[in-house]
């Protein structure tokens, strides 16, 4: 794919000057920004039905019933259902989790429901769904069993709601701030039912796992989830004990407290957790988090990125293996079983490297069809299985969702993909005619210093709608490269201009482009972003390059 650059404007030396003209703030605003002192949390109360929730979760307590906080499998339903695990054991022995198998399907189920009978649980609060799931709901409530539903998805199919014990920003007008993950809402829960929570013990490791859920589900970094994370990030790099999981899986990882960024969270810790559920059992999460002494903690921490590395392998090998109509202007393709749980993450790569909208599907045993669609740019992927829910199901973000449908339907599905997309792209026409790349301003390379590092830093926590500054510069002299990692999926690149040398490293899609444009190449335009490489205790300033144009 190649990229009209838009440069948004020249650097004149001072980075917090180009900041202030790139976000329109004032000298106070830049402060209040990086200093996060005008950023406050919301009130946990004022979600919708949270009373009733912390009132039925209190009479459970108070009379010993049995409590199932039912999760999902990916990063966020992990990090959900291990907090509020932590805290209401921490109030009653009966308490008990589950998380459903990716086979099973989405949260809530009948064979999750069944399960509780026969284990005489008398409460289920759903933990990052439920929203969906009233049909299920209605069952439990036939078996006696009540529901509470902590969520953050929105609705999709109907304005019921599963229960009225629902506590979800996206169902009323009384939270402000929508964009908080299902940790979020776990978390807030409680604060209502621990009065005290800030000061227990628990507090650290319940805050750092939200953090966690908070960037792996891509919720915007405004608001009070920019204070959170800021807030979440100083906890995690302090020296001393946060819990035995979430050490060991810092340590397996090999980052290094002190250092750990949000850019570190979002593509090495979110994956990892992510990766137990699409390739093995999302419950190693649970477990490793809700881990009570060292060893396990350290067995399970160094399964849970062997399975990551597994991850990495499978995905690798189905991105060389699926073959894409580029013809088509909307990617909807079904792939091998072989790769199942790994189907949201290729969707994701494909729309990212063919700049299309796309869905992936596989086929169920049962025949039918099941899989996830990524998005690009500002159309809402979700809108093509809420607006076609007479023959499909599904649903999720405006950036991400899945589905499921009759194999006899897919033909229809395309066809009305193409025709949404296809209106989509006529309505905004001049927006998207030329796929472009924004940069904040062009740099020198004697602009860039640890100076100009420190300025960054301070900008963070980086996420959505706050990303990391991107950067290019001109007429770079690639001195030599080397291609690097077991999968032969980086470049790392020594880098001249004007006197001074940089490390670059390129990865996936604009490894690939490296190799097949310029194999021995010269002189170069580069597109990327700054950080920091640490190795066995060095520090080293690098280039993270993301796009590149030959120079003329």
């Amino acid at each position: 794919m190649q990229y009209k650059w838009n440069i948004h404007q020249s650097y004149q030396g001072d980075f917090f000057d180009v900041i202030k003209k790139e976000k329109n703030l004032t000298d106070d605003d830049l402060y209040n920004f990086i200093h996060i002192r005008e950023s406050k949390y919301r009130n946990p109360n004022l979600l919708p039905n949270i009373d009733k929730a912390i009132e039925r979760t209190k009479q459970a307590i108070q009379n010993h019933e049995h409590i199932l906080i039912s999760g999902d499998y990916d990063c966020d339903g992990i990090t959900s259902t291990s907090i509020m695990m932590i805290g209401l054991s921490s109030l009653t022995p009966y308490v008990e989790w589950t998380v459903p198998e990716r086979t099973d399907g989405y949260g809530l189920s009948k064979k999750i429901v069944d399960n509780a009978i026969q284990n005489h649980i008398n409460l289920i609060i759903t933990v990052d769904n439920g929203i969906s799931t009233k049909h299920i709901i209605d069952y439990a409530n036939e078996n006696q069993i009540d529901v509470i539903v902590t969520d953050h998805h929105p609705m999709v199919t109907s304005d019921v709601l599963p229960t009225e014990i629902t506590v979800d920003p996206q169902i009323e007008e009384s939270y402000p701030f929508k964009s908080i993950c299902g940790c979020m809402v776990a978390y807030k829960f409680l604060r209502m039912l621990i009065s005290d929570l800030p000061k227990k013990e628990i507090h650290n490791e319940i805050v750092v796992l939200t953090m966690f859920g908070t960037i792996a589900d891509i919720m915007s970094l405004t608001d009070e989830n920019r204070k959170f994370v800021y807030n979440g990030l100083k906890l995690l790099n302090q020296k001393q004990h946060i819990s035995y999981g979430i050490d060991a899986l810092v340590k397996a990882l090999k980052l290094s407290k002190g250092n750990i960024t949000s850019t570190n969270i979002a593509f090495s810790i979110a994956p990892c957790i992510n990766a137990l559920g699409r390739i093995d059992d999302s419950k190693i999460g649970v477990e490793l988090f809700l881990a009570d002494d060292e060893v396990k903690a350290t067995i399970l921490a160094e399964k849970s990125a062997s399975i990551n590395e597994k991850r990495k392998q499978f995905q690798n090998e189905a991105l060389q293996n699926i073959e894409i109509d580029n013809n088509s202007p909307f990617i909807i393709e079904t792939i091998d079983n072989k790769y199942p749980g790994l189907i949201g993450a290729i969707a994701g790569k494909f729309a990212n490297k063919y700049q299309k909208p796309c869905f992936m599907l596989h086929e169920l045993t049962d025949g039918r069809l099941s899989g996830s669609g990524r998005t690009i740019g500002n159309f809402a992927i979700n809108t093509c299985i809420s607006d076609n829910m007479d023959i499909c199901t599904g649903g999720g973000h405006a950036s991400a969702c899945g589905i499921i449908m009759k194999k006899d339907n897919l033909q229809e599905f395309k066809k009305r993909c193409f025709a949404s997309y296809n209106k989509y792209l006529e309505d905004n026409r001049a927006e998207i005619a030329e796929p472009t790349k924004d940069f904040l301003c062009e740099l020198n390379f004697n602009d860039i210093d640890d100076e100009l590092m420190s300025k960054i830093n301070t900008l963070e926590p980086f996420g959505k709608d706050n990303p990391m500054p991107e950067f290019c510069s001109h007429k770079v002299l690639v001195q030599d490269y080397k291609i690097l990692g077991a999968l032969q999926n980086t470049v790392k690149l020594e880098l001249y201009q004007n006197g001074k040398i940089l490390t670059g490293i390129t990865f996936n899609e604009t490894k690939d482009k490296f190799v097949e444009e310029l194999n021995c190449p010269k002189y170069i335009n580069i597109g990327y972003t700054l950080n920091y490489n640490y190795w066995r205790g060095n520090r080293t300033l690098q280039l993270l390059i993301n796009d590149f144009q030959v120079s003329g």
